[in-house]
């Protein structure tokens, strides 16, 4: 918990993404406190926050996404400041900017097998290609997909492409060879997916996907239909709240699911 008179605390309360590096370390996005590395060996905190004068930090200190890259850098996106670039081993804090604001405010952020750097932010889907070192965006010519240009909460990648997880206009993917698909709810259709707003997307190994809905979870199969786990207050066993913002899965392929109010709930398909 934060505590303004001791520095080895995390620096804000409230966190926005968590990520484990291969040395063990968790990497904590905060609101407004920027990141905070956390150290199980040590059982403190290191701050990075907003860049003041000589101290190295964060263009702005709202962190919204975090992924690492092989070399043991990371990219992090904010909602402010943009995607910033940080080796600590080599000393490197680099901002990268681009016009717009389309660029400056990140929700979600993954790196492709080919390494373009993906940003699903607050206008639609953005990316950055390290190797050229210049932005672009991903237009949905269609008409009927134009509305998809809004906010991407997830990102996720699989052997069929790219998926996104939207606000209020469901599951998107767009494929190899740049087909748009989107999957929405359709009035009581017990096949497709619950809710139009996705929260979080976990690939599994077997190609089919774990969705956080704003109407519980869901499971798209590989055969492409979609299973739901929902608030049911006649079965003990139930998900307890329908709004799914985090899934993780640990080594035992337990599923660790964080929700708007419920708290945590854990699915274990194995002994269920």
């Amino acid at each position: 918990k934060y505590n303004r008179y001791d520095s080895r605390t995390i620096s804000h309360n409230s966190i926005r993404h968590i990520m484990k590096d291969r040395s063990g370390n968790l990497w904590l996005g905060t609101f407004s406190g920027g990141l905070n590395i956390y150290s199980p060996t040590n059982a403190n905190f290191i701050n990075i926050g907003e860049q003041l004068a000589e101290t190295p930090g964060l263009n702005f200190p709202v962190v919204g996404a975090i992924i690492s890259e092989s070399k043991g850098a990371f990219w992090v996106g904010t909602e402010g400041g943009g995607l910033n670039y940080i080796d600590r081993k080599n000393g490197i804090y680099k901002p990268l900017s681009a016009g717009g604001k389309k660029y400056r405010i990140i929700k979600s952020l993954l790196k492709d097998r080919t390494g373009k750097i993906w940003m699903g932010t607050f206008d639609g889907l953005a990316y950055y290609d390290p190797e050229k070192g210049n932005f672009g965006d991903f237009k949905f010519i269609n008409p009927e997909l134009k509305a998809v240009n809004k906010q991407i909460f997830a990102l996720a990648e699989n052997e069929r492409g790219l998926w996104m997880g939207t606000d209020g206009k469901g599951l998107v993917l767009i494929d190899k060879l740049g087909t748009v698909q989107v999957f929405t709810k359709k009035g009581k259709n017990a096949n497709g997916i619950s809710g139009n707003t996705v929260f979080s997307i976990l690939s599994d190994n077997d190609l089919s996907l774990w969705l956080g809905t704003d109407k519980g979870l869901n499971h798209l199969t590989s055969t492409g239909s979609f299973v739901h786990y929902q608030y049911n207050p006649e079965q003990f066993n139930s998900i307890n709240n329908n709004a799914v913002a985090t899934i993780f899965r640990d080594s035992r392929s337990v599923l660790w699911i964080g929700t708007k109010g419920g708290g945590i709930n854990v699915l274990d398909q194995i002994s269920k």
